[in-house]
């Protein structure tokens, strides 16, 4: 870089240049101050508090809310949303943590660590959890497991279980394992007190170890992601924040029951280059997910191998969708784990088996639509997601 110096001479000339332009300078931030302290109503983002003990329990989830009043009503209700948004995703990431313990939390990986033993659990978790067992959604953490560790690789392609003995071996053992009906249990020990025994079967205990696999037996993945957004909107709803949404870089969104109709995209693939396929209305109080098996923005989570796109998004079937670009479920009443549950229903199905689960969600009268990876890309919509769902024609996107 070019030094720059600065002359000795017209020092009387620069003091002067100097002390108006700090009074310019001074009248310009107070403009600016002004702007920032005086709060005019608007969609404000609500910023977790950052916590040490947590360093990323927020990541990922954003929240906005629509602040109204004076600007004094505005900083105190930002405030109070700040507080109440903090503490309620603080304590449902902790409590569904799969991996780490906190101090005086009981959460999910103290049942990942004690398997075998009675252990008493907070209702909320006590809730999700034999709600999740009862759907046999506790399955997929052994293999959500091995795939996290394929998918962020930087060379992952040449390390896929399509390509690579080794690797297909070891998938191969594994999710014969898991896919045994009572691999992993949730026994109730005592209802009343919320205690639980998380179980595993001899086979995919011996499996565990003759892998070395150190993956969690139970994680939520998605599903998990999809129960903290709801637990969070039920506490803002119930302090008074009714306008508003949440969504998260997965891919999950809940509008707030007094918020305006918005509007989302779902996008398709052409060539490399992602573009919108269609646009969806969204109405006040619905939640839903916009999955897809491709990077827009990512660096990594996604990649493609023999024709095969392989991403995050699984169940307990264990292995990635391979013929989706992109799957959208709306709940036009809030129930956001019910919009995720149906958005794997359809990614996760086989490809002789989409049809089928579509006709299934059609028959629920359920908002869905799929974006099918093979030529010509054909976007297959239920009954009742045409009303909200605009193909994006340019585009050579057309719903059926």
């Amino acid at each position: 870089m070019k030094e720059i110096k600065v002359s000795g001479k017209h020092l009387k000339l620069r003091v002067v240049l100097f002390i108006v332009a700090l009074v310019v300078g001074l009248s310009a931030f107070g403009v600016v101050f002004y702007q920032l302290s005086n709060r005019a109503p608007g969609y404000y983002e609500v910023t977790a508090v950052r916590d040490e003990t947590a360093p990323t329990y927020a990541s990922g989830i954003r929240f906005y809310c629509y602040l109204n009043g004076k600007s004094g009503v505005i900083k105190s209700d930002l405030k109070e949303a700040e507080t109440v948004y903090s503490e309620s995703l603080g304590r449902i990431s902790r409590l569904l943590d799969p991996y780490t313990q906190y101090e005086g939390y009981v959460n999910l990986a103290t049942l990942n660590q004690s398997v075998g033993e009675p252990v008493e659990l907070p209702e909320e978790l006590y809730a999700i959890l034999t709600e999740a067992a009862a759907m046999d959604e506790l399955r997929a953490g052994v293999l959500h497991g091995f795939w996290q560790d394929l998918l962020y690789l930087s060379d992952a392609a040449a390390y896929d279980p399509s390509v690579e003995e080794t690797q297909r071996e070891r998938f191969t053992k594994l999710a014969a394992a898991v896919s045994e009906p009572d691999s992993v249990r949730l026994e109730i020990v005592d209802a009343s007190r919320c205690a639980v025994r998380l179980v595993i079967s001899d086979a995919l205990r011996r499996t565990l170890q003759e892998q070395e696999a150190e993956y969690p037996v139970v994680h939520l993945d998605l599903l998990g992601e999809a129960y903290r957004v709801q637990y969070v909107a039920q506490k803002l709803i119930a302090a008074g924040f009714l306008k508003g949404y949440l969504s998260t870089d997965s891919g999950l969104w809940l509008l707030l029951p007094e918020t305006e109709r918005a509007s989302t995209s779902m996008y398709g693939l052409i060539g490399d280059a992602p573009k919108e396929a269609a646009a969806l209305k969204l109405g006040s109080g619905s939640a839903g997910a916009i999955l897809r098996s491709f990077a827009i923005e990512e660096t990594a989570g996604y990649y493609t191998v023999n024709a095969i796109l392989r991403h995050r998004y699984l169940d307990a079937s264990g292995e990635p969708n391979r013929a989706l670009l992109a799957v959208s479920t709306v709940s036009p009443d809030g129930n956001l784990v019910d919009a995720v549950r149906q958005a794997l229903r359809l990614f996760d199905a086989l490809p002789a088996e989409e049809e089928t689960a579509l006709r299934e969600l059609d028959a629920k009268n359920a908002r869905a639509a799929m974006l099918t990876a093979s030529e010509p890309q054909r976007i297959r919509v239920t009954a009742s997601m045409r009303s909200i769902l605009t193909p994006t024609e340019e585009n050579g996107y057309f719903a059926e």
